[in-house]
């Protein structure tokens, strides 16, 4: 399976040209010691610290109040592009490869001001808005155009940080169709897109996995950097009803498959931020392994403690943003899970 997997790979990546050659040589200025053995990419190691400010703030944030200002995104979308722009002038990028960070922009900054277009009453039309998207647009398919004729690392590089727009238009499907559920994570996903386009190596050995460089360009060309965070931090959540049994073993209460979705409580200091797993319906006590969104968690609580509860199994409502902070930091350092256990377990 891994062989096969691997060829098909190797093809994809067969059809790009200089694929294993696609960044600009700009490594001499981007290392912050000239020592081999301790080799930091500096661009990179920026990356990797701004992404994890910004986030960790975020998911403290949303942890507390389950909300997260607009202007955090909008202030690591601003540092990210600058970022980019003058990792380009360093390394001596076309003027047209430097374009692409206008319709880009344009995409990403597009979300936080004006009015919607998809509301919950439906699809509004949005003329201006509409206008300065298909401007967007037009710019892309132009440097397309122009990139498709032209070879070299710039055009390399540029294919790679096309990414950047591919990732924010599939950050508004992913939040139309339900999989990003929240509007901070998509735009945490936004924001993670644009500040690594293209997939970092901060230094010798990392991220651990990886493949040889032919092969490894088509797989970044597949799963670029944010997919890879999402899909790391959907599979971090695998492991979460690992960590409740642990918990509930630590506090001995192990008690029944409730165990491994949540834990136990005092019903007079029931968290915010949780759902109750027991619950009171019809005056019968039923457990409930995944609650409803919505409740009267009053009522219940009320009912509950008529019934003689004490202590009541709640699970936590964690947002994905923790998981996707999670999820950043291990697509840096470990890189794509889902194609270590591939290689893993198709040995």
């Amino acid at each position: 399976m891994t062989s096969e997997y691997l060829a098909i790979l190797q093809w994809f990546s067969s059809v790009n040209r200089d694929a294993a050659n696609h960044r600009p040589d700009w490594s001499a200025n981007r290392y912050i010691t000239p020592l081999e053995c301790n080799r930091v990419d500096g661009f990179a190691a920026f990356r990797f610290l701004t992404g994890l400010a910004f986030l960790g703030f975020a998911s403290c944030r949303d942890l507390k109040t389950r909300r997260v200002p607009d202007e955090v995104w909008i202030v690591m979308g601003i540092l990210a592009l600058v970022l980019l722009e003058v990792e380009l002038v360093q390394g001596g990028a076309s003027w047209e490869h430097q374009l692409l960070l206008v319709p880009t922009a344009i995409i990403f900054f597009g979300v936080f001001f004006g009015e919607e277009m998809w509301t919950e009453e439906g699809f509004r039309l949005r003329p201006i808005r509409l206008l300065v998207y298909a401007v967007a647009g037009l710019l892309l398919a132009f440097l397309a155009y122009h990139f498709w004729s032209t070879s070299g690392s710039d055009s390399n590089a540029f294919w790679g940080h096309l990414s950047m727009p591919i990732m924010l238009v599939l950050a508004h499907v992913f939040y139309q169709f339900g999989l990003l559920r929240g509007g901070a994570d998509a735009k945490a996903f936004m924001s993670i897109a644009i500040l690594v386009p293209i997939y970092p190596s901060i230094g010798p050995g990392l991220p651990l996995v990886s493949l040889s460089p032919t092969i490894q360009h088509a797989v970044d060309l597949m799963f670029p950097f944010a997919l890879v965070a999402l899909l790391d931090a959907a599979l971090l959540l695998v492991f979460l009803p690992l960590f409740f049994l642990v918990f509930n073993a630590l506090c001995g209460d192990v008690k029944g498959i409730q165990a491994l979705f949540g834990y136990r409580v005092g019903i007079d200091k029931v968290p915010k931020f949780v759902w109750l797993m027991d619950r009171v319906e019809n005056g019968k006590h039923l457990r409930i392994l995944l609650p409803r969104k919505r409740e009267d968690r009053n009522e219940q609580i009320a009912r509950l403690r008529e019934k003689g509860f004490d202590r009541v199994w709640v699970t936590p409502q964690i947002p994905f943003l923790v998981p996707m902070t999670f999820g950043f930091a291990a697509a840096f350092l470990v890189g794509n899970f889902i194609l270590g256990l591939t290689l893993l377990f198709g040995r």
